[in-house]
């Protein structure tokens, strides 16, 4: 069944450098926000009033930062990570584009995935805990016909359909609230409480400006194989079909489903 987004107290969205992961033992979407140079964190959230209408505030966090979006009175999914019954990268037409598949996933998509390694990047990293959410991807962000670049063997493959952001719906019953807590020595707290008919939005970007990669180049996507250390010691990119070589997949956010836990990477 698709997925029903109207009854999200809240909707999280995440883009940028980043890998996510489902922790079973505490039912938490673990993300680790990778704080490479020329990256800037923000966090915009979109709270919704009684009445319907809407505000957005922006913030930037350093790595000094933690953040925390936590529900009261949360409803518990039954499962956690959207997969509808047909996922096709290559014929996303036949699939839910809402399949968290659809974002690239570290932990099965590369030979000897199931042995990776996760280094803490020299640059730190921001972590993000979201509490009882449905994950899945954003179906209205998404490039089509990408290429899978071995930047170490020199060669490319068909990859198909990639998800640019990843979104995490929270449901509480009445009377509940979704809490964004940002923990460190500029912190704060949010309360977004339930509100009938409506949704709020948070979205965390970790992107760098257009245009910092030159075309040609390896891009933003290239970084994760610093964190994420596939057995063989090779390195990917990605690209678009008609263009040069690591264009179209800057800064997109990445998942490792063959982890349980992203503490590695540090904090």
């Amino acid at each position: 069944m698709p997925l029903d987004h109207s009854r999200a107290t809240a909707t999280i969205s995440v883009t940028g450098l980043a890998l996510g992961c489902l922790n079973p033992a505490t039912r938490n979407w673990e993300v680790a926000i990778i704080r490479a140079p020329g990256h800037v964190l923000r966090i915009t959230v979109d709270k919704v009033a009684a009445d319907g209408t809407s505000s957005d505030i922006t913030f930037e966090v350093d790595n000094q930062h933690r953040i925390f979006i936590t529900a009261a009175n949360a409803v518990v999914p039954e499962n956690q990570l959207f997969k509808a019954e047909h996922f096709d990268r290559l014929n996303p037409g036949e699939s839910d584009l809402e399949d968290i598949r659809f974002l690239v996933d570290f932990g099965t998509e590369f030979e000897g995935s199931q042995q990776l390694q996760l280094v803490p990047p020299n640059s730190g990293v921001t972590q993000l805990f979201v509490s009882q959410p449905t994950v899945y991807a954003d179906a209205e962000r998404q490039l089509d016909n990408m290429r899978l670049l071995n930047l170490t063997a020199g060669t490319e493959r068909q990859f198909g359909t990639v998800a640019q952001f990843c979104n995490a719906d929270i449901e509480c019953n009445e009377g509940g609230a979704v809490i964004l807590q940002v923990e460190g020595p500029l912190g704060f707290s949010m309360n977004l409480p339930r509100i009938a008919g409506h949704r709020h939005h948070i979205r965390i970007d970790n992107s760098c400006p257009p245009g910092v990669v030159p075309p040609g180049q390896p891009t933003d996507f290239n970084q994760y194989f610093s964190v994420v250390r596939l057995p063989s010691g090779e390195t990917f990119d990605l690209r678009t079909v008609e263009g040069p070589q690591g264009s179209g997949a800057v800064c997109n956010k990445g998942i490792v489903t063959s982890v349980g836990t992203l503490s590695p990477l540090g904090g």
